[in-house]
């Protein structure tokens, strides 16, 4: 026997995710929306709805040409559902246009910080400052991930996350986190 699911409208197991992937307040058309398995299309409006079930852990965009993700270490291309049992969940998305020719890419690649103390962070303007040095002189769209271990352990009193976030976030370019190793 294998399970199979069939969406109809009043089925206890979808939640309907809606929203908007904006670029400057406008909407864009045709962004990929997805959870992973089904994938729906922006209107003319930037507007989307993507049902799926209850079994989502994450939504995402695909990244269009000549667009990346804002530097506010606010805006993001995905989401984690945090709530299984609320049936309508918006998720908005925030692109920024960018002029750079967007076929050619530069990735840094920063690996375990591992900062222990709140007061530990602001060692880490040594390596920005190395970061900076190195991308000034670049012309296309730089990109960076951090390689897990961001701190000593995540299960520390209070561990510095949002800071060490808040240090990168203040290169001009956006940076991703990646947990553990």
């Amino acid at each position: 026997i294998f399970p199979v699911f069939v969406y109809g409208e009043h089925d206890k197991n979808i939640i309907e995710f809606y929203g908007s992937v904006k670029s400057d307040w406008i909407g864009l058309e045709n962004i990929a929306v997805t959870e992973g398995i089904n994938v729906v299309k922006t209107d003319i409006n930037g507007k989307y709805v993507l049902k799926s079930d209850t079994n989502t852990k994450f939504i995402h965009i695909s990244t269009p040409t000549n667009y990346q993700l804002s530097m506010t270490g606010k805006d993001q291309f995905f989401y984690r559902v945090e709530d299984r049992h609320r049936r309508r969940q918006k998720k908005d998305f925030i692109l920024v246009k960018t002029e750079k020719d967007d076929f050619r890419h530069s990735l840094i690649v920063c690996a375990d910080p591992q900062v222990g103390f709140n007061e530990e962070v602001p060692l880490l303007e040594g390596i920005l400052a190395d970061i900076r040095s190195y991308t000034s002189h670049m012309d296309e769209n730089i990109y960076g991930i951090v390689c897990g271990d961001l701190v000593v352990a995540v299960n520390q009193k209070d561990p510095p996350i949002k800071e060490i976030v808040n240090q990168f976030s203040n290169l001009n370019f956006p940076f991703f986190f990646l947990a553990g190793n």
